[in-house]
C-alpha cells in the first residue's frame, strides 16, 4: 500500500496520518495503522480531514438501528468537535439514528458543551481461558 490514501481527491493522509497513529494508542491494540488504511481504501471507514487534526469514523449496523460511529481522533480537539454538525446530517442523510463515540474519559467531558452524555459504558477485561474450567 501507498503512504497515502485518497480522500475527496485530496491527499492528506500522509499530513494527518501521526494523529490517527497517536489515537491508536489508546484502542486496547484493536487496528494498526495498516488495518486503518485499509479500511479507508476499502471504504469501511471514512476519514474527516481537518487542518489540525483527523477522525476515523464507520456505520455500525445492528438489526434495528444503525449508528454513525467515531472510533479515532486526533490533533486539535475544538475542531475535531467543530466536526460533529457535519457528522450529525453525514449520519442522518445515511439512515443512522445516533451518532456515537468511544474513547477515553476525557471525551465526555470534551463532549458535554455538545450536548453529548454518556448514555452507554464501555468496559472491557482481558479474556483469559481459565474462566471456562
Amino acid at each position: 500500500m501507498t503512504e497515502e490514501v485518497q480522500i475527496d481527491g485530496a491527499m492528506a493522509w500522509v499530513r494527518v496520518k501521526p494523529y490517527i497513529e497517536d489515537a491508536l494508542e489508546y484502542c486496547q491494540g484493536t487496528h494498526t495503522i495498516e488495518d486503518i488504511e485499509k479500511g479507508i481504501s476499502d471504504g469501511k471507514y471514512t476519514l474527516w480531514v481537518g487542518h489540525k487534526s483527523a477522525a476515523i469514523t464507520e456505520i455500525h449496523v445492528f438489526p434495528r438501528a444503525r449508528f454513525f460511529h467515531l472510533f479515532l481522533g486526533g490533533g486539535d480537539l475544538e475542531e475535531i468537535k467543530g466536526m460533529v454538525p457535519i457528522w450529525q446530517a453525514f449520519a442522518a442523510h445515511n439512515g443512522c439514528s445516533r451518532v456515537t463515540l468511544c474513547g477515553r474519559r476525557g471525551w465526555e467531558r470534551a463532549f458535554r458543551d455538545l450536548g453529548w452524555k454518556a448514555d452507554m459504558v464501555c468496559l472491557s477485561a482481558p479474556a483469559t481461558p481459565e474462566t471456562l474450567q
